[in-house]
């Protein structure tokens, strides 16, 4: 099979949909397939890396996430790096921009398409519509003065749920079936109104054991170590762990948070924690190695999460492999990783006493915790990597025979269109109110939509 995947995130980027594309394509390889990833980059280039293709299409970084790039080249431009007409199978693994090139480049060579759900793009896009998140930087007190209107932020983000939400609905409904890391998520589209075949296949999660001590870097003696591992930013919601630990600080003075990676918002949290007299007991490691983290993990005691709008939660699902309880955020599909191993901690104004007040007994009951800790090894084996990779594989392999794009997906796909027009002009401006030198993206962005509206009607004879 020769496979072209087309993502939004890769790496170097550490994200989740970074993390399971690379370790799709590597695993693919592995079997016999040939792989070609279609990604951003600061210019555009193709070449072998991470023993498969790559092509990198240049893409501008906005400041609203550091993981987020936005590409506006043409179907035309993209295959003058790749001839895509022998491939096997589309594979789309987000709905911006990149997506929708490979998109057209599918229907323009008549390829099956499959996809998967991986960012709940509608919620998680809110927890950006923050005073705090909005004004973070921000150079130009007109715009400062506007998003402190509270009728005006809570209008905004009401409209960006509502844009973000139609966005995805129409593009798995343009896509033949979609694929999903979590029952919840399947629900979740169902409830949106996606009505295509989907599939439940678990994100491969490829965690391994530490081949050195790092005792030295990170003296753990005689500490309590709780960890935290994602992305510092809004919607991690790591300001609830900070919280956390400040309150149990009292009780347990020797209680150390670990939060491994990093961000935009790192600084605001760091001093958060000064605020809160808490910046003794928070370790911020920033972004470490694999061997590393897999270090950190084994000598933590509880693995946490905090966030509302997770798909599937990589670092959590890794704590089952490392034998750990979890202390979870009771929302998306966290209750999915729980099964005696750990508490579910509902979201609400008493979740600071609530998630201490179950971080405390695992601390003080030894026999609780590792008894959890086992629970959490035994969860495991729903997740083991091989038989997830071979899923994966199947799901490819039936989509290759059987996806190929119909009168129906097509019309969805111009609806997608049109709300990504409304939804990007919507972001750039105002992101152009909020830096304007960002301007000049939302000309950049016109005559990339007006390239693929054209490109979309000259396809319609192929049906």
């Amino acid at each position: 099979m020769k496979l072209a995947i087309f993502t939004d995130s890769f790496r170097p980027n550490l994200d989740g949909v970074a993390t399971v594309t690379h370790l799709l394509a590597k695993e693919m390889v592995k079997k016999g397939h040939k792989v070609t990833i279609v990604c951003p980059g600061d210019n555009s280039e193709s070449g072998i890396q991470y023993g498969f293709k790559v092509i990198r299409l240049k893409s501008y970084s906005i400041k609203l996430t550091d993981l987020m790039k936005i590409c506006f080249k043409s179907p035309g431009y993209v295959e003058k790096l790749e001839d895509f007409s022998k491939y096997d199978l589309v594979h789309l693994q987000s709905p911006a921009t990149i997506g929708a090139l490979g998109y057209l480049i599918a229907l323009k060579h008549n390829l099956p398409l499959s996809c998967t759900f991986h960012t709940n793009v509608g919620d998680f896009a809110q927890s950006f519509v923050k005073k705090e998140v909005l004004a973070h930087e921000s150079s130009n007190p007109f715009y400062n003065g506007l998003i402190k209107n509270d009728f005006l932020i809570k209008g905004f983000a009401k409209s960006i749920n509502y844009l973000a939400w139609n966005l995805i609905k129409n593009f798995h409904l343009a896509v033949p079936n979609t694929t999903v890391p979590a029952r919840f998520c399947k629900k979740l589209l169902r409830d949106k109104g996606v009505k295509n075949e989907i599939f439940v296949i678990n994100n491969p999660v490829s965690p391994t054991k530490s081949k050195k001590d790092y005792s030295k870097k990170y003296n753990l003696k005689n500490k309590m170590p709780i960890i935290h591992v994602g992305r510092i930013s809004a919607e991690k919601r790591i300001d609830v762990f900070i919280r956390v630990i400040a309150n149990l600080k009292k009780s347990i003075p020797n209680i150390l948070g670990i939060i491994c990676s990093d961000g935009l918002i790192k600084s605001d949290l760091m001093n958060m924690a000064k605020k809160l007299k808490a910046e003794n007991n928070i370790l911020f490691t920033g972004f470490v190695k694999r061997d590393e983290l897999s270090w950190l993990y084994e000598n933590s005691r509880i693995v946490t999460a905090f966030g509302l709008y997770e798909t599937f939660n990589l670092c959590a699902a890794e704590g089952l492999f490392y034998g750990k309880p979890l202390v979870l955020s009771d929302s998306g599909p966290h209750p999915e990783l729980i099964n005696g191993n750990g508490f579910l901690i509902e979201p609400n104004n008493n979740e600071v006493k609530g998630f201490s007040e179950k971080i405390s007994l695992l601390l003080n009951d030894d026999s609780l915790r590792n008894n959890m800790g086992k629970k959490s090894r035994a969860h495991w084996k729903n997740y083991e990597y091989k038989s997830l990779i071979n899923k994966h594989e199947k799901y490819f392999i039936e989509s290759m025979n059987k996806n190929l794009i119909s009168n129906k997906n097509y019309v969805n796909f111009i609806k997608y269109l049109a709300v990504l027009g409304i939804s990007m002009n919507t972001l750039l401006l105002s992101l152009s109110l909020k830096e304007k030198k960002d301007m000049g993206l939302i000309e950049e962005f016109e005559k990339f939509s007006s390239s693929m509206n054209e490109e979309v009607k000259k396809l319609k004879k192929s049906f």
